[in-house]
């Protein structure tokens, strides 16, 4: 079959090949009277209160990590921090890690939950605070701790 005789036959064909519209609809139904009814401050913070859960954001940790391919190399970037070496720096030109190494290393806020093993382990605990080399599924990590937030309540 050529091309033109499949453009022929869908051209012939063309209502074989469409399907009406579809769309998905959600609403929520809505009493008038109930929505006239006044709310107070007292029933707010009750609401509030027993709900403090939804209205937390949990304790948020910022890292850098600087990833190798070789433990030697991981050592030698370890040595050069030590010697007061630029984090930053460092990263750009020797991680191996891409998306990471652009920004320095900087792997932004993480939540508890989306934490690596492998970072949880290192038992950072005070800002600027640097690991060791540590064995990774991906290579060999070297991690700073740049920040902590507190859980906060809303």
């Amino acid at each position: 079959m050529t091309e033109q005789e499949i453009a022929s036959y869908y051209e012939q064909n063309k209502n074989n090949f469409m399907t009406p519209e579809q769309f998905r609809v959600s609403y929520i139904k809505l009493d008038a009277a109930t929505m006239q009814q006044p709310v107070s401050d007292a029933d707010i913070q009750s609401y509030y209160d027993q709900h403090q859960d939804q209205f937390t954001q949990p304790q948020r940790t910022r890292y850098s990590i600087i990833q190798t391919k070789t433990e030697d190399e991981a050592k030698a970037v370890l040595d050069e921090l030590n010697k007061g070496g630029d984090f930053a720096a460092l990263a750009k030109e020797k991680s191996a890690d891409i998306i990471s190494a652009r920004n320095g290393g900087d792997m932004g806020w993480l939540e508890d939950a989306t934490i690596p093993d492998e970072l949880k382990n290192a038992g950072l605990k005070e800002k600027g605070q640097l690991s060791g080399v540590i064995k990774s599924s991906v290579g060999f990590l070297i991690v700073r701790l740049d920040d902590i937030q507190p859980a906060i309540v809303k």
